[in-house]
């Protein structure tokens, strides 16, 4: 789309904007969804977002895209971080959040060498549909597989 790199770097702003907002709902939010529900919710509105820049034909179209996915990303890292507190004991909180903050880095950074390939053989719109596709059949499936194993009484947590 051509629009430089003080348009990249609005389209950048206006996503972390959009995960700062969410971020600070958190408290709100979860006090109406389970961690898991909430996880699931998250992992979708970011794949949502990402169809969304897969099927953009405009930069506005992309900003709201990466916005709405970015707020997904928003509201699962806070959970993801709460959810932790209260399932780990407190003696090992510590490696648990270690370990956490270990597959945020090491997923962002061994993306570079799944998407690049990707984007390089099926095109970026493509590869944006492909992730954002997946992320909203993990996040469906995972409510699909809770929903089962709590009709059979199974432990979801």
């Amino acid at each position: 789309m051509g629009v430089g790199p003080r348009g990249t770097g609005l389209a950048i702003s206006a996503g972390a904007v959009c995960a700062m907002v969410t971020g600070i709902l958190y408290g709100r939010i979860i006090r109406r969804f389970s961690f898991q529900t909430l996880s699931a919710l998250g992992l979708g509105v970011m794949g949502v977002g990402y169809v969304l820049v897969s099927r953009a034909d405009s930069y506005w179209i992309v900003v709201a895209g990466l916005g709405i996915s970015e707020g997904g990303f928003g509201l699962l890292v806070p959970n993801l971080n709460v959810w932790l507190t209260t399932v780990v004991p407190a003696a090992t909180r510590g490696r648990a959040f270690g370990g956490l903050t270990t597959c945020v880095f090491l997923g962002q950074f061994l993306s570079l060498f799944v998407s690049q390939p990707m984007a390089a053989r099926l095109g970026l719109s493509a590869t944006f549909a492909v992730v954002g596709g997946s992320l909203v059949v993990a996040a469906a499936g995972y409510l699909v597989a809770r929903r089962l194993y709590a009709a059979r009484g199974w432990a979801t947590r």
